[in-house]
């Protein structure tokens, strides 16, 4: 996947953010910028943030900086993990494919979600090493156990369980909208 020519432009995340915005719909937007309920965690997740300061320091030995890091015994180029995001298609066409390409371009981990399109032997390949799969818990054991295989199968790094979500969970900005994503129940 070729990745959009204009990217290379970029300078700020600021950039990033604002051709996000053009390309995605109002309902799309407010889905992968929303949260929970009223947001309340959202907003205090992003104070939280927000009081952390780095403090520059200038000139201090930075001939050899190295963001390398060792993640599940392997060597990483970057302390990077893309979140897990289910409905990435309405984001773009190619789904998880792309962030999989990426995650393997630039050696850092992704997370996927077991209910993203398309599916995991797809995105696996992609991915090469670089993938830990959530998986949500909600069929029997044997369900369970066929998933597991499989990912194991597909050379999945780890896994990541979720259990708190037996239903999709009450989104204010979406219900406002009237928006849902393809395949999920309201």
């Amino acid at each position: 996947m070729a990745a959009d020519p204009a990217a290379r432009d970029f300078l700020t995340t600021t950039e990033i953010v604002a051709a996000a915005r053009a390309r995605l719909s109002g309902e799309v937007w407010d889905y992968i910028c929303g949260g929970a309920e009223t947001e309340t965690t959202l907003l205090r997740n992003r104070y939280a943030l927000d009081a952390i300061a780095f403090r520059p320091r200038v000139l201090r030995n930075v001939d050899k900086a190295d963001a390398t890091t060792i993640v599940f015994g392997a060597p990483r180029r970057l302390p990077v993990l893309l979140a897990p995001l289910g409905g990435m298609t309405v984001f773009h066409d190619a789904g998880a494919l792309a962030s999989a390409e990426a995650a393997r371009d630039m050696d850092c981990l992704m997370m996927l979600s077991s209910v993203t399109e398309p599916g995991l032997d797809h995105v696996a390949a992609a991915a090469g090493e670089q993938l830990i799969y959530q998986l949500y818990v909600h069929g029997d054991d044997r369900w369970l156990g066929d998933r597991v295989d499989k990912a194991v199968a597909a050379g999945v790094q780890a896994f990541c369980l979720t259990v708190d979500v037996p239903h999709y969970g009450r989104r204010d900005r979406s219900l406002l909208h009237r928006f849902q994503l393809p395949g999920r129940r309201p």
